[in-house]
């Protein structure tokens, strides 16, 4: 399906849904709930919005785009950039200036064509999966960091994580029906685990 932004955003509000209709046709797990408009600075965009067991899905449209990064180009980083690199440069980076990292760690400037995609509209840690909270490491955990909100317990069979924002970090297969019901639950800090 040829699905580029030039061709979206010439399009009529009905000849977006109909094409819309016809990517919902073409794959198997996804339903068209319907168009939305957002907006982000001086944008605004109609985005068809789908949803499948795994939650909610925006179109993006495909096209040619410009990637990389130049490093003739003027950047000086912002005061908060870095004082936050002075942090990681320490750790990782042997005091490397920043300047010097971005430019060592990025790709050139080159001209792509990106595909259309349907992108997950909520964000979430994918491979956590729940565990037994009866578990005796978790049992420990909750009871020696009960007040702390998040922690983590890393073992030989992997990582296990005890977080108090179940809205913040649903398990797998559950982020639709928590979408849907979010209003109506309300937000009061919850246990949830997780191990992967």
């Amino acid at each position: 399906m040829d699905i580029d932004l030039k061709r979206w955003d010439a399009a009529t509000a009905e000849d977006r849904e109909a094409l819309a209709v016809s990517v919902a046709r073409a794959l198997d797990d996804f339903e068209f709930v319907g168009l939305e408009t957002f907006e982000l600075g001086d944008q605004a965009r109609q985005v068809a919005l789908f949803e499948s067991d795994a939650g909610t899905f925006a179109l993006v449209p495909g096209g040619p785009a410009k990637l990389g990064f130049d490093p003739s180009r003027d950047w000086t980083p912002t005061d908060l950039e870095a004082a936050s690199w002075l942090e990681t440069a320490k750790e990782w980076a042997d005091g490397e200036a920043i300047e010097a990292f971005v430019r060592r760690s990025t790709t050139p400037v080159r001209q792509v064509e990106i595909a259309p995609m349907l992108v997950e509209t909520t964000p979430f840690e994918p491979g956590w999966m729940p565990v037994d909270t009866e578990d005796e490491a978790v049992q420990r955990a909750l009871e020696d960091h009960a007040s702390v909100g998040t922690v983590e317990l890393h073992r030989d069979d992997g990582v296990l994580r005890i977080d108090d924002d179940i809205e913040r970090h649903p398990p797998a297969g559950e982020r639709r029906e928590r979408e849907r019901d979010a209003d109506a639950r309300g937000h009061g800090p919850r246990a949830r685990a997780g191990a992967r």
